[in-house]
């Protein structure tokens, strides 16, 4: 025990130098696989998944060969602006009054009318402030009770909401894990002599109407028109009060003067010759 007394420093220091001796030797250890694993290939660790298939090289090899072997054009016959074909159309045969623009086309064309949204009154079972949507026309007309017309201080789209039904149903969510209700409201619109289009609320639905293609007699462009809208030639603003695939109907704008306008299909002539065949408008005023 003396003996221990006396040199229990010694052994201090013996204990921790074999401590760091046996640190030092397992950095080393250490430092060698790491230095190792550096040196060979990199693995990606198996708990990342599977490796990602090879990319496949034909769309770069096909572009290299485009890259050396361009396609040539080839002169053809088709022209680079073709020629829109329109019906053969006349100057009026019956021309009691002379109008400024000539019809050159009436044919129904497709769009859809969309009916958006309604404020509905619970108490009284009424809805009203019906929102509806013509997608050729870049606004919404706002129609206030059921049997108004929609149209609003810049157009008559001829168009009148004539019925309205109040329909819901119960739709359960998984997300939400609760039953809404969903509304189904169903908005009838008419046209004076045509069918009526059935709106369902949130859904769009298809129609036809005809649309009218003029040519001023100052101007090379043509331009389309429907029933509501107006058009301006030689100074004169004309507005489309109505149309059919058989009549079209326009009024001066500044003096209120009406003016009908009678199709009749006869047999086909010549593209833009006057007086034969093809789609001619007959005028005739009416004050």
């Amino acid at each position: 025990m003396e003996l221990l007394k006396k040199h229990y420093e010694k052994l201090i220091l013996a204990v921790i130098l074999l401590v760091l001796l046996s640190t030092g030797i397992w950095l080393a250890i250490k430092i060698s696989r790491i230095s190792a694993g550096m040196d060979g290939p990199v693995r990606a660790p198996s708990s990342r998944g599977e490796l990602l298939p090879p990319l496949p090289v034909d769309p770069y090899a096909q572009a290299l060969q485009t890259l050396q072997a361009p396609p040539q054009w080839e002169k053809g016959n088709v022209p680079l602006f073709p020629v829109a074909e329109v019906s053969a159309v006349s100057r009026p045969v019956v021309n009691t009054q002379e109008l400024p623009f000539a019809v050159l086309d009436v044919r129904p064309q497709l769009f859809k009318l969309f009916f958006k949204s309604y404020t509905y009154d619970a108490e009284k079972g009424k809805g009203y402030n019906f929102q509806v949507n013509l997608q050729f026309r870049p606004r919404t007309f706002f129609v206030p009770e059921v049997g108004d017309a929609i149209k609003d201080a810049y157009e008559d789209t001829g168009y009148k909401v004539v019925g309205y039904t109040r329909k819901t149903r119960e739709e359960y969510s998984e997300k939400t894990l609760s039953t809404n209700i969903v509304d189904e409201s169903e908005l009838i619109v008419q046209r004076e002599g045509e069918e009526p289009v059935l709106l369902v609320l949130g859904r769009a639905a298809a129609s036809r109407e005809p649309v009218a293609k003029i040519q001023c007699d100052d101007s090379n462009q043509t331009q389309l028109v429907r029933r509501g809208q107006g058009f301006t030639c030689k100074g004169i603003t004309y507005n489309v009060v109505d149309m059919s695939l058989t009549q079209m109907i326009v009024m001066e704008k500044e003096t209120g003067r009406k003016h009908e306008i009678n199709f009749h299909t006869g047999a086909a002539g010549a593209t833009g010759t006057p007086g034969e065949g093809g789609l001619r408008p007959e005028r005739e005023a009416a004050h």
